[in-house]
């Protein structure tokens, strides 16, 4: 990789993934000559749920949002997801009886909902953050371990993780896990979630639910990220840049500027007479 961004005739770099290994591309570019990076790195996501939300279709959203079908290892997880104190008992026991039914199992099984974590490496880390998230006094309210049977005996197996009862003085609540663990946090008050929601160095995507429009663009134009949904989570839309603000990026993908950045212009004047 580094021999690649380093080389004189890669002029154009596109990158997605870590924090770590974005900064490392822009200091070995910048070592050997001016290039375009872009690069499209962590987040650590908020959902916002108001009290007038459709609460089913936002507790569906939410777990589909975290995406444990790919054990959560997204940049664009709604790993903090952010309820109002008046639905949230509501919504943490819907939410902790649709994550507890998930099927875990072979990716290339059909019936199976979510996989393994893809390496050992990343496997304990994920898991170290479960006891830092109980040291820290997070509530655990479903998996945390790994799954019984002798088929998860081989392989990094970590079950649908939720906790409750999370504070933005816990790590959980701001670190990157990037992997299958949930928190939920309650609020009361609009502005503090704002101030939550962007307590973060991370700035990828968020997601409001409230079936008030007013209240979901404010809150939405707001919130210090490069995409935002509105009662929904996780789709693309083609011709939409997707791309963060601060450490989640540079630069936008899927969209006309991202085609138009791997070309360069000339401008050419011919003087006639």
């Amino acid at each position: 990789g580094d021999t690649l961004v380093r080389h004189p005739d890669v002029h154009r770099i596109g990158f997605t993934g870590s924090v770590p290994t974005g900064l490392a591309i822009q200091r070995s570019a910048a070592e050997v000559g001016v290039k375009h990076v872009t690069l499209e790195l962590g987040g650590k996501n908020p959902m916002i749920v108001y009290p007038d939300a459709d609460i089913d279709k936002a507790v569906e959203a939410a777990i589909a949002g975290m995406n444990y079908s790919w054990a959560g290892q997204s940049c664009g997880s709604v790993s903090r997801l952010m309820v109002h104190e008046s639905v949230y008992d509501e919504v943490v026991g819907q939410v902790k009886a649709g994550v507890e039914s998930l099927s875990i199992g072979d990716p290339l099984d059909p019936h199976s909902e979510m996989g393994p974590v893809n390496n050992k490496a990343h496997y304990d880390r994920v898991v170290q953050y479960v006891d830092v998230a109980l040291q820290d006094g997070a509530t655990l309210l479903s998996g945390g371990k790994r799954p019984e049977g002798a088929q998860y005996e081989k392989g990094y197996w970590l079950e649908p993780t939720l906790f409750a009862d999370v504070t933005m003085d816990m790590r959980i609540a701001k670190e990157e896990v990037f992997g299958p663990i949930q928190s939920i946090i309650k609020w009361s008050d609009e502005d503090d979630i704002l101030a939550m929601a962007n307590d973060s160095e991370f700035g990828l995507t968020a997601a409001v639910w409230t079936n008030d429009l007013n209240t979901a663009m404010k809150m939405a134009r707001a919130l210090d990220t490069g995409y935002v949904w509105i009662n929904g989570v996780a789709q693309h839309y083609v011709g939409t840049p997707f791309g963060g603000r601060k450490n989640s990026g540079l630069g936008g993908e899927e969209c006309l500027e991202e085609l138009l950045s791997y070309t360069q212009n000339k401008s050419i004047h011919v003087m006639l007479g």
